[in-house]
Parts: structure tokens; C-alpha cells; sequence
């Protein structure tokens, strides 16, 4: 429940070189001996995809469990507390050893339409830009980049303090005189602040998909 099974990557081709090397040692052949390579559109900037059983096809017999949804510990704390006549309510809670399949990330560096896409499309992979983990900007995916992979998918661990309350009790001999029993004023705000690792929008997204 909860698992993520998706194509494991081995990094990014660098020069034609890789590219044809990659190409004639990972493939297959047909009825006739003739060679089919697994990524026959691979190309300088594209992603390599691991080849798990060996067959020297790329489809769905491929993916591996690369991550969980669930988070195998959740955390919770509330503190309460009151000086005088002010009081403060925190609530903090997390999840721990935890992964999120990053669906925004997806969105804003897939590179496959003539959409607009988020900054990171700036790092992709260019001959004078090739020390990133960006595959190359090509209309199209002819390699399928954008493929369901560990591209994708990250650690959700996160700790945040989800609530944060400040009040104020107007004393008893004031609310006394203003005909009154009694009377708080606070002030408040959610999400206060969060520490993750994570690069998406949000790691408490429910089913681990963060869309």
C-alpha cells in the first residue's frame, strides 16, 4: 500500500560517444539477429533507465520500488502554556521515513510540450551546461525523460509547526466594570513554518503525491 514503482535512472548521457555506446550494449535482438536498441532515440543530455531484468527492453517489467507513501513514524506534540494573564498554543507534527512523488516537479521540468515550465527547465542539460541532473529541453521526449522514475520522487520527512496561538485574558476587575464575565483577545496563524528537504510545494500531502 502506499509504494512507489517507477524506472530507476543511471545518470545522464554526456557525448555521442555514450549515446552509441549505450545504444549497442543495451538492447536485444530480434527473429532476424538484427539489433534493437533498449533507447533507441537516446541522445547526448537524455536519461539512461536501468534495465532491471536484463531482457534489453524498457517497459513496465522494469520498475522497481523506489519509495513509500506512508510514513512509517508520525509525530505530534501541543504545548499549552499561561503567564499571568497571556497564553500561547503551539502545535507542531510531522511525518518521518517518508517519500513523496513530486507530480509539480513533473509538471514544471517534464519538457515534452511547448508549454511554459518552472525555472529549473533553466538548468537543464546543455553541452556547456552538462554537471546537472536536468535531462536536455527537446520538444517532443523522444527518449520519455518524463517517465515515471526516481527523477521524481523524494524524501517527505518533514517537521512543522502547524498552529501558533497568543492570548490575551483582560483581567476580572476590568471586564467587571465593563458589565462583562470575561473577555480574550489573541492573535494566530497556521503553518507557521516547516523543515523538510523536500523540494515540492507541500510534504503532508495525503496519498504522497504532491500535485
Amino acid at each position: 500500500f502506499g509504494e512507489f514503482w517507477a524506472y530507476e535512472t543511471a545518470g545522464i548521457i554526456q557525448n555521442e560517444a555514450e549515446a552509441k555506446l549505450w545504444k549497442e550494449s543495451h538492447g536485444r535482438k530480434d527473429s532476424k539477429g538484427n539489433w534493437i536498441p533498449m533507447q533507441p532515440n537516446a541522445e547526448p543530455g537524455d536519461l539512461r533507465f536501468v534495465d532491471q531484468n536484463g531482457d534489453g527492453m524498457l517497459d513496465s517489467d522494469d520498475k522497481k520500488l523506489l519509495g513509500n507513501g506512508c510514513p512509517q513514524g508520525l509525530y505530534r506534540l501541543q504545548r499549552n502554556t499561561e503567564l499571568q494573564n497571556f497564553d500561547l498554543v503551539a502545535n507542531f507534527y510531522g511525518d518521518l521515513g517518508v517519500d513523496r512523488y513530486n507530480y509539480t516537479k513533473y509538471q514544471l521540468e517534464r519538457m515534452d510540450t511547448k508549454f511554459n515550465y518552472g525555472r529549473n527547465a533553466l538548468k537543464a542539460w546543455t553541452p556547456e551546461n552538462p554537471n546537472t541532473n536536468i535531462p536536455r529541453a527537446v520538444y517532443g521526449d523522444p527518449n520519455k525523460n518524463a517517465r515515471t522514475s526516481d527523477r521524481f520522487i523524494e524524501r517527505g520527512d518533514f517537521f512543522r509547526l502547524n498552529n501558533l496561538q497568543l492570548g490575551y485574558n483582560l483581567p476580572a476587575t476590568v471586564c467587571g466594570k465593563l458589565g462583562i464575565s470575561n473577555l480574550r483577545f489573541y492573535v494566530g496563524g497556521t503553518r507557521i513554518f516547516t523543515i523538510t528537504g523536500y523540494s515540492g510545494y507541500d510534504p503532508s500531502t495525503n496519498g504522497g503525491i504532491d500535485r
